[in-house]
């Protein structure tokens, strides 16, 4: 199966995790030493969870703040205007 939408592959990977999961769970449980695996490992697939949510998320913000724009337009002013730009290099290379 070829899937070429990366958002589609996202929500397969979303849907398809937590059901294996599910499924492996009344298995699991009947042993006592996996359960007790089971109960430590939840906590760092949640943290894990969260750590590739929060990438993806960064990864895909579009920055459409009022804030961004201006930064934006400053960069693209400061490339026109020679002496901006020779400060803005300086500044980068003493910080």
């Amino acid at each position: 199966m070829d899937i070429a939408s990366g958002s589609l592959q996202v929500a397969i990977l979303l849907v398809s995790t937590p059901a294996i999961f599910l499924a492996t769970v009344p298995r699991i449980q009947k042993t006592p030493k996996a359960r007790l695996i089971l109960e430590r490992a939840r906590y760092v697939v949640v943290l894990v969870a969260a750590a590739l949510l929060g990438a993806y998320l960064y990864a895909n913000h579009k920055g459409d703040s009022y804030e961004s724009a201006v930064r934006d337009g400053a960069v693209v002013a400061c490339l026109k205007l020679a002496a901006c730009k020779a400060a803005a290099t300086d500044y980068a290379n003493n910080r």
